[in-house]
């Protein structure tokens, strides 16, 4: 688990707050938040509208 978490520490930083000023607590949170929202809905690299093959 710890890995996984690592991983996603490293994504953030790289796609997000390296490229921004976070000012406080509050605008770090919503940054998450939204950046959280993209990456659990439909995100076009990932073949919208095809269903996965089991």
């Amino acid at each position: 688990m710890n890995a996984i978490a690592e991983r996603f520490v490293r994504t953030v930083r790289a796609e997000r707050t390296d490229r921004m000023l976070i000012g406080d607590e509050h605008h770090l949170r919503t940054v998450l938040d939204h950046y959280v929202a993209h990456c659990n809905g439909g995100r076009s690299h990932q073949g919208a509208g095809l269903s996965p093959h089991a």
